[in-house]
């Protein structure tokens, strides 16, 4: 009875594992696209309010804490998009 039991578990683990398998490379794709983009946004903070205060470009320097704060978490979110994309390889 015991082995009947255990030989539709290795059955279900053998299924499980090839879809496993199987999805693992949608995963990666989508890990990859996702780390991207949080690189995109970071690029795209940074610019912004780093022309902000150093220009006054497009918000005309409203506040300048605020500039400085985005700033470092562009650099975070770039930092932590880095570190994600160097494991992901």
């Amino acid at each position: 009875m015991t082995a009947v039991f255990t030989q539709i578990i290795l059955r279900n683990l053998h299924r499980m594992s090839s879809n496993i398998s199987s999805f693992s490379s949608g995963i990666r794709r989508m890990a990859r696209g996702l780390t991207i983009t949080s690189l995109v946004i970071a690029v795209l903070l940074l610019l912004i309010f780093g022309l902000d205060l150093a220009t006054g470009m497009p918000f005309k320097k409203q506040s300048v804490p605020l500039d400085i704060v985005f700033v470092l978490c562009s650099f975070g979110l770039a930092l932590l998009g880095w570190t994600t994309w160097r494991e992901l390889e």
